[in-house]
């Protein structure tokens, strides 16, 4: 096994881990109502590199603190070596927060969005954690129409 396969064992140890402690202090934390695995990994075509992409639903009541509190929820994962604010990504009434996590492979990336409803259409996935126990999961993306490109106008 060469150094860059026991490199990106760890990373996927690393990124199983973090995944593994998302799901449970979600699943745990009764403002949770659910949360999705999207992304690359939720659609399993995930490769080494992939980041985790979390889509996290909060009951209403408790929307606005755990927004107040986000960077506080994000710490209980894992120890973040950045915490990056991104508001144009979250929906209305919710936050996004991108963080990176210190890992012995480098730093593990985590998207994590937090919201008052279900996931929109475009956020597929897996369910990896419910306290809903009648929660829609989302549907798969809808595919626009297309129509032909018209030829560009001849110069002639």
């Amino acid at each position: 096994m060469s150094r860059s396969d026991d490199w990106l064992r760890v990373r996927r140890d690393e990124r199983q881990a973090l995944l593994d402690r998302a799901v449970e202090m979600l699943a745990a934390d009764r403002r949770v109502a659910a949360a999705w695995l999207v992304g690359s990994l939720g659609r399993d075509a995930a490769d080494d590199l992939s980041a985790l992409d979390l889509w996290v639903v909060v009951e209403d009541d408790h929307m606005a603190a755990i927004a107040a509190d986000r960077r506080a929820f994000a710490a209980r994962i894992g120890r973040p070596v950045l915490v990056q604010e991104a508001p144009r990504n979250a929906p209305p009434g919710g936050a996004y927060l991108l963080v990176l996590y210190h890992g012995e492979a480098g730093s593990q990336q985590v998207a994590g969005t937090g919201s008052r409803g279900p996931a929109p259409a475009s956020q597929s996935g897996h369910g990896c954690c419910s306290t809903a126990s009648a929660f829609p999961r989302p549907s798969p993306p809808r595919r626009l129409p297309t129509r032909p490109c018209a030829a560009p106008p001849s110069s002639s």
